[in-house]
């Protein structure tokens, strides 16, 4: 039985079950898995047994998802469950989402799978932050990522990056949003994961998406 993981506001640990995986995931994305190792059909069954299945996703630094003996970084994210089914062969097929951060304190034992003590992460109040300075920068990010939009859709016209993005959602959520859809390395989702200022987690986003733009336009032009 897996304790009942809760968004913690008081900074306090609490044990959560690990899905390492070779690329760091972002809040806001839905992520399917297909569950076949037998340590992790254990995980899916016991995932069954919470009110409400969470679980986190943590990035591997080095090594592989399969077998183990990987190093994994020690910032994630807790997926919530949407929807998970079983197999008639034993294996599952679990759907979930990204919903906020998590720092790693410490790594339990494998008993079969990962678990660990995490906190999680809360962004820290931008008190001096230049409101105008931000509210340009929030319209900088949402332009380059327009741009890589069109640029992406010019060269591959079945992928719409702007599908289904609500620009009425808060600003921060939706900052998840495009970066997620960027086509970023694992390090920079990590980078990203680790910045607790909204402020400052715009700026990186904005410039991450800007050098994403350019290598997709110098790579244009040399297949030219």
């Amino acid at each position: 039985m897996i304790p009942e993981p809760a968004n913690d506001a008081t900074g306090s640990a609490y044990v959560l079950p690990i899905f390492p995986l070779e690329h760091a995931i972002l809040p806001s994305t839905i992520v399917p898995l297909h569950i076949f190792e037998p340590r992790y059909r254990k995980f899916a069954h016991d995932l069954q047994t919470m009110k409400d299945p969470s679980f986190g996703i943590v990035g591997i630094e080095r090594g592989r998802e399969v077998g183990g003996q990987d190093q994994r970084f020690d910032v994630g994210v807790v997926m919530r469950v949407l929807h998970a089914e079983k197999f008639s062969d034993g294996q599952w097929a679990l759907t979930s989402v990204a919903s906020r951060r998590i720092t790693v304190t410490e790594w339990l034992p494998e008993d079969p799978y990962p678990q660990a003590l995490v906190v999680d992460r809360h962004d820290r109040v931008d008190r001096d932050s230049d409101e105008a300075a931000v509210a340009l920068d929030r319209h900088s990010l949402a332009t380059e990522f327009a741009l890589l939009a069109a640029m992406v859709r010019r060269q591959y016209p079945q992928v719409d990056l702007l599908a289904g993005l609500d620009p009425a959602e808060d600003f921060d959520w939706r900052t998840w949003e495009l970066v997620s859809r960027s086509g970023l390395c694992s390090l920079d989702h990590v980078r990203l994961l680790r910045c607790d200022s909204p402020a400052e987690r715009t700026r990186l986003a904005n410039t991450l998406i800007t050098e994403r733009r350019s290598l997709l336009e110098a790579l244009a032009e040399g297949d030219r």
